[in-house]
């Protein structure tokens, strides 16, 4: 669960190198009835994956028109992520162009506090 799904979208496609899958919106009667959600409620879910399109995929989701809860405080969900690069250099570069704050010289922190761990592998 993330607050702003384009700000999700755009700091793994355009410094982290995805590509965007999937990016849509469930909504309507139909949807309503079959989660249980109130009328004019709306559930968006956008799904990237890494260069080489392996069975690994970040999904990030949105509601809009549903109470939020507080939730469990140990319930972190995805606390961190690691992701390869064949450019570190390149690709840190990318990520302080949208102003990511750096935690360590590879790891950086992403959307709803994600840590993004960068790890240069040879090609």
């Amino acid at each position: 669960m993330v607050e702003d799904v384009d700000q999700a979208i755009a700091f793994f496609r355009d410094a982290g190198g995805m590509t965007l899958l999937f990016d849509g919106v469930m909504q309507g009667e139909v949807f309503e009835e079959m989660i249980g959600f109130p009328s004019g409620a709306s559930l968006r879910i956008a799904f990237l994956a890494g260069p080489e399109k392996a069975p690994a995929r970040i999904e990030f989701m949105s509601f809009e028109g549903v109470e939020r809860s507080e939730g469990r405080k140990d319930n972190i969900g995805i606390r961190r992520i690691v992701m390869s690069t064949t450019d570190l250099a390149e690709t840190l570069a990318k990520f302080v162009e949208l102003e990511c704050r750096m935690i360590s010289e590879n790891v950086i922190e992403g959307p709803a506090g994600i840590e993004v761990e960068l790890r240069e592998v040879k090609q």
